[in-house]
């Protein structure tokens, strides 16, 4: 059973929808993956995905979703350990997706690993430009650098530091910033599977918020003009999410401007302007609050643009 704090709070998030989410968090969802174009062809690509009961993503070509029963089929299968395809949740392809860098570009991701998302990158951009990784817990940041290595991304550099320095490292040195932010992992939550809630308090959720202030405030830092920064958790928590946003809107004095995110493939609604005795930016309505389902966590993704 759920925390029932949490449960509180997610009626309070989510007035109208907070039982449909909460049986959602219990579904046995299908499980995405997606092609690796540094590796993989169309043609193979295909191959495997006839021999699965595979159905297409609206969103993006290169991924598929299959019943959960057969995921252990993709774990154990050649292309997944030789790094030709990379299970990923749909949610999380939608922050590289949104950032759409250019072959040119230097992107940053900030608390890169696994590497998922750093690995979508570097496939969007062909391979071309330059991402740098940053990760701080070391075993995560080996973790990262084998599936790079494994995947032949060969365009990231990996750094294994705290994200909270790069922007006084590096200021105004990338294009784009894509910020994934270590977070309560509240929308990763089963109600059938003690260990994925156990660790869940109130506390753990403010924690979160004060290192993504500083992750964001970094990311901010390190931002060229003209620049743009997706910023995502899997939190419901709007301490996570909405206040973070208000916190960097507040702290770039306007030079960051909340931009518009064109989603409408599943149930959603947009960033809260108010939550108990808090205030925020109309702006922040922008971000987008995705509500799970069988094929997609919930989770939070908010796309900023520093002003020229």
């Amino acid at each position: 059973m759920l925390p029932e704090k949490f449960i509180d709070r997610l009626q309070e998030i989510y007035p109208e929808d907070h039982q449909e989410i909460l049986m959602n968090m219990a579904l046995c969802e299908r499980v995405a993956y997606r092609r690796n174009p540094h590796k993989f062809t169309d043609e193979e690509f295909a191959e495997l995905n006839n021999s699965l009961d595979s159905n297409e993503v609206e969103f993006y070509e290169d991924a598929r979703t299959v019943p959960y029963a057969q995921r252990e089929i993709l774990v154990n299968s050649s292309e997944f350990s030789e790094g030709k395809i990379y299970i990923q949740n749909l949610s999380s392809m939608l922050a590289p997706l949104e950032l759409d860098p250019g072959k040119d570009d230097w992107v940053c991701d900030f608390a890169a690993a696994p590497g998922g998302k750093t690995l979508l990158l570097s496939a969007l951009m062909h391979n071309e430009g330059q991402i740098s990784a940053v990760e701080v817990v070391k075993k995560r940041f080996f973790r990262l650098k084998e599936n790079l290595r494994v995947a032949n991304a060969e365009n990231v550099r990996c750094y294994l530091t705290d994200g909270r320095s790069v922007g006084k490292k590096c200021p105004e040195r990338f294009d784009h910033v894509l910020l994934d932010a270590p977070c309560s992992s509240e929308a990763r939550m089963h109600p059938d599977k003690e260990e994925s809630y156990s660790h869940w308090t109130y506390k753990k959720v403010k924690e979160c918020a004060r290192k993504q202030k500083g992750l964001i405030l970094a990311a901010y830092e390190s931002l060229k003009p003209g620049g743009r920064l997706i910023y995502c958790t899997c939190s419901f928590a709007p301490e996570e999410n909405e206040a973070v946003l208000q916190f960097l809107l507040d702290q770039s004095e306007n030079e960051m401007e909340m931009r518009d995110i064109d989603y409408q493939y599943s149930t959603y609604s947009s960033g809260l302007t108010k939550w108990g005795k808090a205030e925020y930016s109309p702006s922040i309505q922008k971000a987008v609050r995705i509500h799970p389902t069988d094929t997609l966590d919930g989770f939070f993704i908010a796309k900023l643009q520093k002003r020229v």
